[in-house]
């Protein structure tokens, strides 16, 4: 498979509420985690990222792989996305906390899904996919998790960040020790802190 140009979209609900709210208020925060992800992809590759929140997406986009992150809240929007890209043609790849909770579900709309953490797992997607021998699934090992130091910075330059409240979000840490019932962190990032280091932080401030 030859790709060129991959699309990096974080979907929007849609739901009337939220669109009164976008309406009268920014959003809080951009999308990191898929900025994360642009960032870890391969120079080899034009990447654009769409955040419903502050962007209309249009299925008319030049893309040949089309990446979608979902929470629970807008996994049904994410897989309406999904859908249409591929009656288009295109290949579909999800990941984000819903996905990686529930990738036999993901699978019934998209072509591969990425669970737990991308940054180690998404050059491994685009590279199967150039040599047309992608995975349906791909994860860590049981109790692997991504080293957090050295990583490059999240591009915020492919968004608009004049468009939310908070727009300079940095993480620095991933993980938790406490397994409380109501919160997917420990699942997903694992059970213990993981740290950057100071000077790092500092840095990409």
């Amino acid at each position: 498979m030859k790709i060129r140009r991959i699309l990096l979209i974080a979907p929007d609900p849609g739901t009337h509420h939220r669109r009164v709210i976008k309406r009268l208020f920014k959003p809080i925060f951009p999308p990191l985690g898929i900025l994360a992800v642009a960032a870890v992809t391969p120079d080899r590759f034009d990447v654009q990222v769409i955040d419903e929140a502050v962007q209309p997406l249009t299925f008319e986009e030049e893309a040949d792989v089309v990446g979608l992150t979902a929470n629970t809240a807008s996994v049904m929007r994410a897989y309406e996305i999904a859908t249409e890209f591929r009656r288009r043609g295109k290949t579909v790849v999800m990941g984000g906390i819903h996905a990686s909770a529930c990738p036999d579900e993901a699978l019934g709309y998209v072509d591969a899904v990425v669970v737990g953490e991308a940054e180690n797992l998404w050059p491994k997607v685009l590279s199967d996919l150039e040599a047309d021998s992608a995975q349906r699934v791909y994860r860590h090992q049981p109790g692997e998790f991504p080293d957090i130091e050295h990583l490059p910075n999240p591009r915020r330059d492919l968004l608009n960040l004049r468009s939310y409240f908070l727009p300079n979000t940095i993480q620095t840490t991933r993980g938790c020790p406490h397994n409380c019932g109501f919160c997917s962190v420990h699942q997903f990032f694992g059970g213990k802190y993981r740290q950057r280091s100071i000077p790092e932080v500092v840095t990409e401030i």
